[in-house]
């Protein structure tokens, strides 16, 4: 086996908050997907149809070698127990199945062509999800149909499953066996993968996707994010929210390129930031508020002219460690890195009283658990008489303990809003309503 990566040092400072494991250059043919096998310690990477080598690093992004024979090596899943990679092979009509304990292929699986009508069409897989023992697959040939197919590494059977929806993303639902089907940036739809044949269960709308590239499932939920941080439902497939700040809400922001979840419900998004510094945003499921924001700059002089960025299916998240790669819009550089992201900092507001006269002083406690990058903060009142009127702005210090103490005024029934700054632009909030007699 050799070796096919130019690998240099990468110079690179990564801010504010969260660890760097490992920064390191290489150079890649091509990319189209990124899996993470930490029991042994590997990172595949797959260099699109043109390519014939599948690309193996260690959780570091230091090169242990390539794989060769991987005719168009595309979609990346591992099987349940983690002892076999499989790899969708475009130009190879074929699914290669590697053993990860020794890197060798252990077998190539050739995909049947399929028909529609009158055209017979050759398999290319593209994008691969395990569902269970099972791999589904969408197969998708330039300027062909497409479909979604099932492999099943026992038997090697491969049924042509629901023509029309294989050119996209993938993701699944392992909590509510449905399937959903990215096609084009605008076609979303969901599937259900244990009828025969898998039948479609709903269509999302299309006006509101404009353009989405990536999607993932939140584990343990019935919800969807996409790259520009709205949550749709998994049922229906309805816009449900949003993230806080994400780049839907916040237009001027870098382009998102592409998002992860993991299974403790941690979302990240990977932008493209038109500089020679890589943008991640980690964000808490359970308050939709940003917790970690991975601002990675570079002296690399390889990279000082080109603008960076992330693809789709470019970032992973591992058990603690979120993995990517970043890319150069010229040239074949690309950079590895991983990070940790910090836990959750947790913001709670309490009043001694429920209900206080009018002009009496409101004691309000504030506490902090969790990381803390500023102890300073802010807490206001919108006062719900004067079309929520903002006033009496209150500056504030947590102690060693993360406690402070916070006095206001209450005239009329009102909110009261406390802030925690976090560090650079992460917020921390929370809020009450306060009752005056």
């Amino acid at each position: 086996m050799t070796t096919a990566l130019a690998v240099t040092a990468a110079l690179a400072a990564l801010q504010p908050s969260a660890g760097a494991d490992a920064r390191t250059s290489l150079r890649l043919d091509g990319f189209f997907d990124l899996a993470v096998d930490e029991a042994h310690g590997h990172v595949y990477v797959s260099q699109d149809r043109g390519s014939s080598e599948l690309v193996v690093l260690d959780l570091k992004g230091e090169p242990v070698g390539v794989i060769a024979g991987m005719g168009g090596a595309r979609g990346l899943v591992l099987s349940e127990d983690a002892t076999r990679l499989y790899v969708g092979l475009s130009d190879d009509h074929a699914i290669a199945e590697i053993d990860t304990s020794t890197l060798e292929v252990v077998a190539e699986h050739p995909l049947p062509s399929w028909t529609t009508g009158s055209q017979t069409m050759p398999s290319c897989p593209q994008d691969l999800v395990r569902v269970g023992r099972l791999v589904v697959f969408g197969d998708y040939c330039p300027n062909k149909f497409s479909a979604i197919r099932i492999f099943d590494p026992a038997t090697a059977d491969v049924p042509v499953t629901h023509p029309g929806s294989g050119s996209g993303r993938l993701v699944f639902s392992a909590a509510h066996g449905i399937l959903v089907a990215l096609i084009g940036g605008y076609d979303i739809s969901s599937f259900d993968v244990e009828a025969d044949p898998v039948a479609i269960v709903d269509r999302g709308d299309t006006s509101v996707l404009n353009q989405t590239t990536d999607l993932a499932v939140i584990p343990g939920t019935d919800r969807l994010v996409v790259e520009s941080g709205l949550v749709l439902d998994m049922r229906d497939l309805s816009v449900v929210g949003a993230y806080d700040g994400s780049p839907v809400n916040a237009p001027t922001q870098p382009e998102p390129e592409t998002v992860v979840a993991r299974e403790d419900g941690v979302v990240a998004f990977g932008l493209h930031r038109y500089s020679p510094a890589g943008d991640v945003r980690v964000y808490s499921t359970t308050t939709h508020l940003m917790r970690d924001h991975a601002f990675v700059s570079t002296d690399d002089p390889i990279f000082q002219d080109e603008e960076l960025s992330f693809r789709r299916r470019s970032l992973e998240f591992g058990e603690e460690v979120l993995y990517g790669i970043e890319f150069a819009d010229r040239g074949s550089e690309a950079r590895f890195w991983a990070i940790r992201p910090r836990e959750d900092t947790v913001l709670r507001v309490t009043t001694r009283k429920k209900r206080y006269a009018r002009g009496e002083r409101v004691t309000v406690d504030v506490r902090a658990a969790g990381p803390l990058q500023s102890r300073r903060g802010i807490a206001w009142i919108e006062r719900w008489d004067r079309n929520d009127q903002v006033s009496g702005r209150v500056p504030y210090r947590l102690d060693r303990s993360g406690h402070a103490v916070v006095r206001f005024a209450l005239r009329v029934k009102s909110t009261i809003h406390v802030t925690l700054n976090d560090g650079g632009d992460l917020v921390v909030s929370a809020k009450i309503i306060g009752f005056r007699r």
